[in-house]
């Protein structure tokens, strides 16, 4: 393997014989010395040294950034799923509501809300609980579901008015508990949510179960 030599250029002036002047270029082996090796050695040295230096600050950087990411995306998608699966049971319950104002019954009003719940896989069970409340019926209040719910603290009706509650368990699909470990547990935790609407009927409610019922 032949090494090339590094060469060294320089440039005199010489007249000619017109009267002007040429640039002549003249080149030269370039002579290298054990200092100047030396330093380059230790130049090169030292920047292998800082590249090391920085990978292993990137590597500490990202082992302790990650975690912390992976716990702000866990975050987000647990709330954003109980955003979204209260946005639909709040649109069930006005269904459900509007039904019970033509004049359904509890369990005609329970098929109306989950024809809407049915979306997220949620139905009126262990998990939910649908309260059915009219001034004006035999039953003031009538329930469907295993879920306590308690609606004490919510206003009370005049009369010519119904209400539908639902109140839905966090502790069940699909809501997500994957932060339980970290502060942000939603086990026996529960949400309520109520829609009014006016009667549109008098007398009591009639029997009508709607398997086909068009509630979107």
């Amino acid at each position: 393997m032949i090494r090339s030599q590094p060469l060294i250029c320089s440039s005199t002036m010489t007249p000619d014989d017109r009267g002007g002047n040429v640039i002549v270029l003249h080149q030269r082996p370039a002579r290298s010395s054990p200092r100047r090796n030396g330093m380059a050695c230790a130049t090169m040295h030292g920047l292998s040294l800082r590249s090391r230096d920085r990978r292993g600050s990137l590597t500490l950087e990202a082992v302790l950034i990650l975690p912390v990411l992976v716990l702000v995306f866990l975050a987000v998608l647990q709330f954003g799923i109980l955003m979204l699966v209260e946005q639909t049971v709040v649109h069930a319950a006005t269904v459900a509501a509007r039904e019970a104002a033509k004049g359904a019954d509890v369990d005609a009003t329970v098929v109306a809300a989950q024809s809407v719940l049915r979306l997220h896989g949620l139905c009126v069970g262990p998990a939910m609980t649908l309260v059915l409340e009219d001034p004006l019926s035999l039953t003031p209040v009538q329930t469907r579901g295993g879920l306590p719910c308690d609606i004490s603290c919510l206003p009370t009706l005049t009369p010519g008015q119904v209400r539908v509650t639902l109140c839905v368990s966090l502790s069940h699909r699909p809501f997500l508990n994957a932060l339980r470990h970290w502060a942000i547990d939603f086990t026996g935790r529960k949400f309520l949510v109520s829609a009014v609407s006016d009667r549109e009927f008098t007398g009591q409610a009639m029997v009508t179960p709607r398997p086909n019922c068009p509630c979107h």
